[in-house]
């Protein structure tokens, strides 16, 4: 994972793992765990650091969400249209290599504040079938490629010969397909 999300302007956000303070509480749990690896089952030293490694992982929770309320804040103050890529995340957690890196970005809890403050403010928030195949199309000529794998993450078009940012293209796409599903109903 790269980038949290991207907006369609280019605007990237990074992940909550790549921002400083949460590195150091992070490191912080990882001595946390060490310790507590260390004491004995059923002493009061284990249960002190037992609350301590809970403590912890309560605080980077408390911190992901804080960066997420400002993420969510800003993409409704600046946007009256937000079209979300509805991601399969119970199977995308089934790829061992990334388990734990979505697992970790929580991005069903970005998802939820987003509605929930996209629909506070009167603005729309709408989701994009899984299935439209953001990635692989062209925003420009709309050419759609028969296969892109996963670690690829910039390509050319063949038919229109435009370069794209994998992400800021499927950004794009998204757009234009949010568009014109939800505007084409009116």
């Amino acid at each position: 994972l790269k980038d949290l999300l991207i907006t369609s302007d280019g605007d990237k956000f990074s992940r909550p793992d790549d921002l400083q303070y949460i590195a150091k509480a992070k490191q912080l749990l990882k001595v946390k765990q060490r310790k507590f690896a260390r004491t004995q089952k059923g002493s009061k030293n284990h249960e002190k650091a037992r609350l301590d490694v809970a403590r912890a992982y309560s605080k980077i929770t408390r911190q992901r969400n804080e960066y997420y309320h400002l993420v969510s804040r800003y993409l409704v103050d600046n946007y009256d249209s937000i079209y979300v890529e509805d991601l399969s995340v119970k199977n995308m957690i089934q790829n061992r290599k990334l388990s734990r890196a979505i697992h970790e970005v929580a991005w069903s809890t970005l998802a939820s504040m987003i509605a929930y403050k996209s629909n506070w403010a009167g603005k729309t928030h709408h989701r994009i079938d899984r299935w439209y195949p953001s990635s692989k199309t062209c925003s420009s000529c709309d050419y759609k490629l028969e296969k892109l794998d996963r670690g690829t993450r910039e390509w050319t078009c063949p038919k229109c010969g435009k370069h794209h940012d994998r992400d800021l293209d499927a950004a794009i796409n998204i757009k234009k397909e949010g568009e014109r599903i939800f505007f084409s109903r009116k």
